[in-house]
C-alpha cells in the first residue's frame, strides 16, 4: 500500500500534506523526484550536482515509526542514503550478474 499526495498549484508537496500522511499512515510516505516538488530539497540536489560535476535527483521516503518499512529493492542507479531519525538496519546486496 501507499500514501498519494496532493500537490499544490505550483506542483509542490504541502508541508501540511505530507505531514498528515506521515501521521496517520502507517505506511511509508514517498516523494520520487522530492527535488521537483520540495524547495529545500531542489537546493540540496542542485548543490550535490555542482559538487559532484552530475545529476542528482532526490526520492524521500519517511517511515512512521513502529510500521512497516519498505520493502528491499534494487536500483540501477547509484545511491546515497541520508538517515536523518530513527533506527534502521541497512542491508545491502551485490549488483545482480551481468551489471556494471
Amino acid at each position: 500500500g501507499g500514501v498519494s499526495l496532493p500537490f499544490g498549484a505550483d506542483g509542490e508537496v504541502t508541508s501540511d500534506a505530507a505531514h498528515d500522511a506521515y501521521e496517520n499512515s502507517s505506511h511509508t510516505v514517498s516523494v520520487l523526484s522530492a527535488d521537483l516538488r520540495i524547495r529545500p530539497l531542489s537546493k540540496l540536489a542542485q548543490d550535490l550536482e555542482r559538487k559532484l560535476m552530475m545529476p542528482v535527483t532526490v526520492h524521500h521516503h519517511a517511515t512512521p515509526p513502529n510500521s512497516e518499512p519498505r520493502h528491499p529493492e534494487r536500483s540501477a542507479h547509484d545511491m546515497f542514503v541520508l538517515q536523518l531519525d530513527g533506527k534502521v538496519v541497512w542491508q545491502l546486496y551485490p549488483p545482480p550478474p551481468g551489471h556494471l
